[in-house]
């Protein structure tokens, strides 16, 4: 593991403790779009969520955090399931909007991929989050970020209102540097879900 990276993963075990709800900007999902890449930052976003869950739904259950040394609470995310692709573009095409969409096409059918046959009395079809791909976990880290997942705290049984999203990068020279996003449920505890954002 690099320096930066090392640096990088220290700071978010600090750090995610730290999170205070006062300090979070608050966002809606039609004004999502991430901070400037590739520089350094700490922005953490205050992330607004439905109580109300989709219709067929994905289940994605975490009971275990990426850092084990910070406190963590257990979560299911509910997530709209996509729609199976009649053709998949061999191509991403030849534009900044078809190249974004033809790699989310592709992490959705990754992600139908892994469901079960058949959904449960609910009608979600569940997943563990320890069988995701880091493909499919970007996929749900972009639900999240955009605030069109929903989420339910495993212990209370209770829909969690909102998330903290947090940007974290550091550049310590023009090929030097890293970023991560992370996803904290209110309160002190450590992320419900890590994915790198960007390395140089």
């Amino acid at each position: 593991m690099s320096r930066t990276r090392l640096a990088l993963r220290r700071s978010t075990l600090v750090l995610a403790v730290l999170l205070l709800t006062s300090g979070a900007m608050k966002l809606r999902a039609e004004e999502f779009t991430r901070p400037p890449a590739g520089v350094t930052i700490d922005e953490t976003r205050e992330v607004p969520l439905k109580a109300v869950v989709p219709s067929p739904c994905i289940a994605v259950s975490f009971t275990h955090g990426p850092m084990p040394a910070l406190p963590f609470i257990a979560a299911t995310v509910f997530l709209t399931k996509p729609e199976p692709a009649q053709v998949m573009p061999l191509s991403p095409g030849a534009t900044e909007t078809e190249r974004l969409a033809w790699i989310k096409t592709g992490r959705s059918q990754e992600l139908l991929a892994l469901l079960p046959s058949s959904p449960d009395e609910t009608g979600c079809f569940n997943i563990a989050s320890d069988k995701l791909s880091v493909e499919v976990e970007f996929y749900v880290m972009d639900a999240l970020e955009r605030g069109t997942a929903v989420v339910k705290n495993t212990k209370t049984g209770e829909f969690v209102p909102h998330i903290y999203v947090r940007y974290f990068g550091m550049r310590g020279g023009e090929l030097v540097g890293s970023g991560d996003i992370s996803v904290h449920l209110p309160g002190k505890t450590g992320p419900l879900l890590i994915s790198s954002w960007w390395e140089s």
